[in-house]
């Protein structure tokens, strides 16, 4: 009995092993590329959700004190990705909200006009304060700045890649910045500093 060579189905074969190969590199270049840009908006989406809801508690701090009321906020600290079904995601992205503290402010001068405070105040009042500080923790959005309460106003700080610089994300009437002379705050008050432009 003699076996001759035949190769009839060797061209059917390649060619759907091509055509596997082909595929599967096609999903690995995607996975590789398209996932993490799709994952990075939307971590950044989280990022803009998150200042909106800080302004949130920003204003329902100010309500509160101005009316006496509870005024409740949330903030989401973490986002889902889509579900994709042949595709992987990274676990979902976190963050931590934390107050920090800042320092103290005194305020001099200080008289009492009941006398039964007189014995509770003194020449000076000191309080201490704090800032409320967003750190997202994301897997794909890098360099994502925290985003910080303080003294009303909500800002992003970033640490690495904004040359020091921080924007801040509050209202147009607050905006102005004013020009630093060497070794001066900004004036609040009586003095008024010229708009930097």
């Amino acid at each position: 009995m003699t076996f001759r060579a035949d190769d009839r189905g060797v061209t059917v074969q390649m060619g759907t092993i091509l055509l596997f190969a082909t595929l599967v590199v096609a999903m690995s270049l995607y996975q590789a590329t398209v996932i993490p840009n799709q994952n990075a908006k939307v971590e950044f989406r989280h990022g803009e959700r998150v200042q909106s809801q800080l302004h949130d508690v920003r204003n329902s701090i100010l309500r509160a004190s101005a009316t006496g009321t509870d005024q409740p906020t949330s903030v989401t600290l973490g986002t889902q990705y889509p579900e994709r079904m042949f595709f992987l995601n990274p676990p979902p992205a976190s963050g931590t909200l934390q107050t920090v503290e800042l320092g103290n402010v005194s305020v001099e001068n200080v008289t009492a006009s009941a006398p039964e405070t007189v014995d509770y105040l003194s020449d000076t009042l000191t309080f201490g304060t704090r800032a409320l500080v967003y750190a997202p923790s994301y897997h794909q959005y890098g360099n994502a700045p925290d985003t910080v309460y303080e003294n009303t106003v909500v800002y992003n700080r970033a640490d690495e890649g904004n040359d020091g610089r921080e924007g801040s994300l509050c209202d147009e009437s607050l905006r102005r910045r004013y020009e630093h002379r060497r070794g001066r705050p900004p004036a609040v008050g009586r003095r008024s500093e010229r708009p930097v432009q």
